[in-house]
């Protein structure tokens, strides 16, 4: 809620009437910095995660099973039949 309220009065509010200045600051911060953070996302230390390349666990546990998944290779559900 705070990040949409430093965006929309602090960037599309003042540029209305300042030339479009903080916008093109925001939008300069965003192409021009290591971080790619706009002036929102500078002034409350948020980041931006890219999850599309890396698998995101949400507990400990999550963590655990999956290390127990591949040390172990994995559990076998699969009924075999034997005659």
């Amino acid at each position: 809620l705070l990040r949409q309220t430093i965006y929309f009065f602090g960037e599309i509010f003042l540029s209305i009437f300042t030339f479009a200045i903080p916008a093109l600051m925001s939008f300069s911060m965003m192409a021009f910095s290591k971080k790619k953070q706009g002036f929102a996302d500078y002034m409350l230390g948020l980041r931006d995660v890219d999850s599309s390349s890396n698998k995101v666990y949400f507990s400990l546990d999550e963590i655990t099973i999956e290390h127990l998944k591949k040390e172990n290779g994995g559990v076998d559900f699969t009924h075999k039949e034997e005659f």
